[in-house]
């Protein structure tokens, strides 16, 4: 009798800490109030679904130290994600007894990424199959203690500071530039906003759609970088990237039309071209042109633009990698 109450009382726990218990079924129902709460969210002016961004991006910040269901919403560089892990909570509080926190903030930057390929003929469709077992931290969802080890330098770095974080953060090789040259293609994805991170605009036109538009933009547009803040010596340089051999600095060029809104961070262009920033990030070439290639990592911004599927595999495979940080083989168990 013991034994058998020791058996539920295990089952229990295990249930509880969603370590194992939760069936396909379960997941397919999970999925299916996060796509309800993507398409609640459309944007009404211009139809686009901004919660695909910023699903994938609670994702990836998550998963900086670890994918432990913690983020501290007071670190700038987690700036605007409190938009969508609130909304995130009320489904995950349905759902709590099957799964970790770290779990389902997973579970909603891959389920925003399928949303994103439907209805997308050039869109890739990457493999990435569900797993749990990902713990939370004991403050979770928050996250107070020092802050996680983000890119030194932010969008004003160069490739030393991206591959650099990439390797450390996610476990993508130096020697391996084709993975992290596939996963900052997420930035096809999303939109940066003045009032979080200083820059302004989007990467692509379909910002809530996963395809390679990202690679044909940095190789076939000719860029050229300004300074947001130019003109106001109060402030800090902001640097950032536009389309065009002409240098501008009206800020109402990005508030017009979607199109107009393209921009690159130096992150973004340092994959193709050799920058050499100095420390507030402007470049010693200014005109895209004009800048050499990236030695590095250029050739795969070049196959990426020219070939989907290649960035489709890479990419689920960098993907993976990074939502599985802080975890060995065998600690996640696939749901089938």
């Amino acid at each position: 009798m013991q034994h058998r109450i020791f058996i539920a009382i295990l089952m229990f726990k295990f249930t509880i800490e969603g370590s194992v218990a939760i069936t396909k079924d379960q997941v397919k129902e999970i999925k299916k109030d996060i796509v309800e709460l993507i398409e609640a969210n459309r944007d009404p002016k211009d139809g686009a679904l901004h919660f695909i961004p910023g699903f994938v991006r609670v994702a990836f910040h998550d998963c900086v130290g670890g994918c432990d269901g913690c983020l501290n919403h007071s670190d700038e560089n987690n700036a605007g994600l409190s938009v969508y892990v609130g909304p995130l909570e009320t489904i995950y509080l349905k759902y709590k007894t099957l799964l970790s926190r770290a779990d389902f903030w997973q579970l909603a930057g891959i389920t925003a990424i399928e949303r994103s390929v439907e209805k997308c003929k050039d869109c890739i469709k990457p493999d990435l199959p569900f797993e749990t077992g990902r713990k939370d931290c004991k403050d979770s969802p928050n996250y107070t203690g020092d802050p996680r080890s983000f890119p030194m330098n932010a969008g004003h770095g160069d490739i030393n500071n991206a591959l650099t974080f990439m390797e450390e953060a996610f476990g993508l090789p130096r020697n391996e530039p084709e993975l992290a040259t596939a996963l900052i293609g997420a930035h096809t994805l999303g939109e940066a906003h003045r009032e979080h991170s200083g820059w302004e605009g989007i990467w692509t036109e379909t910002p809530d759609q996963l395809s390679n538009r990202y690679y044909k933009s940095l190789v076939k547009q000719k860029w050229s970088q300004i300074n947001l803040n130019q003109g106001d010596p109060r402030k800090d340089p902001v640097w950032q990237w536009q389309p065009g051999k002409k240098l501008t600095t009206t800020k109402a060029r990005y508030l017009k039309k979607r199109k107009e809104k393209i921009m690159m961070l130096n992150t973004d262009m340092a994959f193709a071209k050799k920058l050499s920033p100095d420390a507030t990030g402007e470049a010693i070439c200014k005109v895209s042109s004009k800048c050499k290639a990236q030695p590095e990592t250029a050739e795969w911004v070049l196959k990426y633009a020219n070939d989907a599927k290649l960035w489709e595999k890479n990419f689920a495979i960098a993907y993976m990698r990074m939502i599985r940080t802080g975890y060995k083989d065998g600690d996640l168990t696939l749901v089938k």
